[in-house]
């Protein structure tokens, strides 16, 4: 077993001693209060995250004036002297643990909230012109200068609050990425166009914030070293960026990539290979001696131990890992790091977030709903618990209720546990979800839960003995009801992935992220693919992200797209489908693989009704929806026994 002495050696951020090397990355959590201020819920959130071991614990991005800074409803704020009491409640309850604490703070730029967004050019953000229409004021001087003592002034209050650090945010689309980049500075005073003047208002920043802190204080800059638009930063600019932050008394260097168009640049989804940011870091590291910290995908203690060894970086931050496992690097400490419950970059995070429920994750239940779900206290009675279903729900149910104390048995007819998900993990794209499924049967081991590989029926399930029994019997793929379906030609994708052979060229039916996905699939294997999809977008059900990542691979594989097109019939050459106007189109192909969606797989559940045999359904036998909802509603049904 790896011993991970790198991750867990001390480090040192300018006269910050710092006790390991990883470092909780700032995520926007949405738990603060409507008008910033820190509240009873953003500190039990963050005493969560300092008790797991981190290093370094540096809080989200927080707005350093009530004008234009702001990116959303319920972000942190740091824009006046009465915002310190609260902040220093919040850096104490992460020092008590002895872990540091930093403060990002931050002007959000042309990706502001609201109507008075500023830029230094009238560029908008693309999605929120596309939204709203709304094209940012243009900053003059005065402006500019007052927004420079801004990031000064909540500088000098975050060091009062306590905090050992501070970290501006200088990546991802925000004010600062908008002087430094072409695509969003189209500025002819010495606040644009050459580097030099590019890189004005940044170091203009730096220099504020160190004549307010003290030249001794450790002040950070995240930057994105790529921005992947047309006309945006680039690496080169940001080396030589870093050697003017160096100069400039910078402390430590955050690296990071993207912008808030390019999301997936910014936080990757599954389709970008894990670590791809750490080249960027790597880059940084050459032309600097201050420390650099690598971020991005990087979901596991083995790539943080690579990435820390091979002196790519000097440390390295995780920000959804660390939401999936709060005490990622405590399990590390303690030797077990096959009991970290695994990220899966699903982007469940992003697209969930709401002012309402605050940031979310697919494997962590209790993440922001601590005191819904409190820490699982073991049951005064013993209860023998049936589970049928061995997917993400029923595992999770029988963990929980095995964590409660009870007898659990868990009946699956596969040979191996994991549900659809063993399936939707065999391409190399999604190997994330193989983390899930490992850490599942790992825990499941280890809590003692009793597996038993074969199927029951409504006949068979009176004699297993129980005294509860939750259902987790999945889903099966939709099939639609037009002439041909039953040709052998025709597969589902779930027919694919489980190895049946796929001739000749491919018709895929349903351009959801799952017929995305499929497609994608077959055509890395040189396949010739086409998708059609009754829609007029594609692999709409998922984030904006993940889809433009996705299409972005399809395109690269030359798939061929249609959209608006329904299904009508399936012939020996190929399909037959019409557009809204009821046109026929023709499509040839050998092979048609049917992506249309799930239904519930609920012929048990109907059984036992009829039988008045009492149980609780979860999960997709209930409704399919994603991996998410899964282990939801197995981990509430468990907890609720």
């Amino acid at each position: 077993m790896m011993k991970f002495e790198r991750l867990l050696e001390p480090g040192k951020i300018g006269s910050l001693e710092v006790r390991n090397r990883v470092i909780k990355a700032p995520c926007q959590t949405r738990f603060a209060s409507r008008d910033g201020t820190v509240n009873s819920r953003l500190l039990r959130y963050y005493r969560e995250a300092a008790r797991g071991g981190v290093g370094l614990v540096i809080v989200e991005h927080t707005h350093i004036d009530r004008d234009a800074s702001p990116r959303s409803l319920c972000q942190l704020g740091i824009y006046d002297d009465a915002c310190i009491s609260g902040l220093a409640s919040l850096a104490d309850v992460i020092k008590q643990f002895n872990v540091r604490a930093a403060l990002q703070i931050t002007h959000a730029g042309r990706q502001g909230l609201g109507p008075s967004i500023v830029a230094p050019s009238r560029i908008p953000w693309e999605e929120s012109f596309e939204e709203n229409g709304i094209i940012p004021k243009e900053l003059e001087t005065e402006e500019i200068l007052g927004i420079v003592e801004a990031f000064g002034d909540a500088s000098l209050r975050a060091k009062q609050a306590g905090f050992d650090m501070i970290e501006i945010h200088g990546a991802h689309g925000y004010l600062t990425t908008n002087f430094l980049s072409t695509h969003t500075n189209k500025r002819t005073d010495w606040y644009g166009g050459s580097i030099e003047n590019k890189m004005r208002f940044p170091l203009e920043v730096v220099k504020k914030v160190k004549s307010r802190v003290g030249r001794e204080f450790p002040v950070g800059m995240r930057i994105s070293a790529v921005e992947y638009e047309i006309d945006g930063v680039t690496i080169e600019e940001s080396r030589e960026f870093a050697k003017k932050l160096e100069m400039a008394g910078i402390d430590v260097i955050h690296v990071s990539a993207g912008n808030h168009h390019v999301t997936d640049r910014e936080i990757e989804p599954m389709y970008h290979p894990p670590a791809s940011k750490a080249h960027l870091a790597e880059e940084i590291k050459k032309v600097v001696r201050v420390p650099v910290i690598a971020s991005g995908s990087i979901t596991t203690p083995e790539l943080a131990e690579e990435i820390l060894k091979t002196g790519k970086a000097d440390f390295v931050s995780l920000g959804r890992p660390l939401l999936a496992d709060p005490s990622f690097v405590k399990k590390i400490e303690e030797g077990r790091p096959e009991d970290i419950a695994p990220c899966i970059r699903c982007m469940a995070c992003t697209e969930r977030s709401g002012t309402k429920t605050g940031v979310t994750c697919t494997v962590n239940v209790s993440l922001g709903r601590d005191e819904e779900f409190s820490r699982i206290e073991r049951a005064s009675t013993l209860k023998q618990v049936v589970v049928v279903g061995g997917g993400p729900s029923g595992m999770e149910a029988a963990r929980v209720a095995a964590l409660k104390g009870y007898r659990v048995t868990l009946y699956e007819k596969d040979s191996t546990l994991g549900g659809l998900m063993k399936e939707i993990s065999i391409p190399d794209f999604k190997w994330d979800i193989r983390g899930l499924v490992t850490y599942y049967v790992n825990q499941l081991e280890k809590l003692g839960v009793e597996v038993v590989c074969q199927e029951v029926t409504a006949e068979t399930i009176p004699r297993l003995g129980f005294d509860t029994m939750i259902l987790a019997t999945g889903s099966i793929p939709s099939r639609p009801k037009v002439a041909g379906v039953e040709k052998s030609s025709v597969l589902t994708a779930l027919d694919v992935l489980r190895g049946k052979e796929v001739k000749g060229e491919v018709i895929v039916v349903g351009g959801g992220s799952a017929g995305c996905e499929i497609a994608l699939y077959l055509a890395e294997q040189k396949k010739r693919v086409k998708i059609i999809e009754m829609l007029n977008e594609f692999a709409a059900d998922t984030d904006r992200g993940s889809r433009r990542a996705l299409l972005e691979r399809l395109k690269k594989q030359d798939v061929e797209i249609y959209s608006g097109l329904k299904l009508e019939e399936i012939t020996e050459e190929g399909i037959v489908a019409i557009d809204e106007h009821e046109r026929r189109k023709d499509f040839a192909g050998e092979t048609v693989v049917l992506a249309l969606g799930m239904e519930a797989n609920n012929g048990l559940t109907k059984a036992l009704m009829q039988k008045g045999i009492k149980f609780l359904a979860v999960g997709d036998c209930v409704k399919p929806r994603k991996i998410y909802d899964a282990i939801y509603e197995g981990h509430l049904a468990a907890r609720n026994l």
